[in-house]
């Protein structure tokens, strides 16, 4: 009998241990597959482009704005503007963002057109833009809402710039000329 007891004791410790073990694996694989997901998660979004449209107001003039401000490139694939969007655009460039589909945008690029606040009136004032893009490895969409009431009575809304950066200066003047010139024709 003590046999018996013995050999089922140690045949318990031995699976039981086996199995402690076997649980220990499994558990262990389970907590590093959610890691590497939520490092690869947070790789991505660190590291994505990241495209959206804002108003741009230098000198007398606003643009609408788009810009990369993530850390990798973007290729465009579609930009849709809502009919206000459409209706403020300035008439030479109402294509100009069907031409940029497909161009590829790196970090910090950007690209702008000049719009029209004649335009803007009453409940009007909101235009809506869907960005869709995508980088090597996913695909992207942007929805922006802009209220150009907000900058319809802005004076000057430009960034303060170093006045020590000379080519800052003369670049933000050249485009306030082009626009005045323009404006005037």
């Amino acid at each position: 009998m003590g046999n018996i007891l013995n050999s089922i004791l140690q045949f318990i410790s031995e699976n039981v241990l086996s199995v402690i073990t076997a649980a220990t694996a499994i558990v262990s694989v389970c907590i590093s597959l959610r890691t590497l997901r939520q490092n690869s998660k947070m790789l991505e979004e660190s590291s994505r482009p990241y495209i959206t449209a804002q108003i741009e107001h230098i000198g007398n003039a606003f643009y609408l704005r788009f810009k990369n401000y993530g850390q990798s490139a973007a290729i465009i694939d579609n930009i849709e503007l809502d009919e206000n969007a459409e209706r403020v655009q300035v008439e030479d460039y109402i294509t100009v963002f069907e031409d940029f589909c497909g161009n590829t945008i790196p970090p910090n690029y950007s690209f702008m057109t000049c719009i029209r606040q004649d335009n803007v009136s009453g409940e009007e004032n909101k235009i809506s833009i869907d960005i869709k893009y995508h980088s090597a490895v996913r695909k992207y969409t942007e929805h922006v809402e802009i209220n150009l009431a907000a900058y319809k009575k802005v004076l000057e809304a430009r960034r303060n710039i170093d006045r020590n950066n000379a080519e800052v200066v003369i670049g933000k003047t050249l485009q306030d000329l082009v626009f005045a010139v323009e404006k005037q024709q």
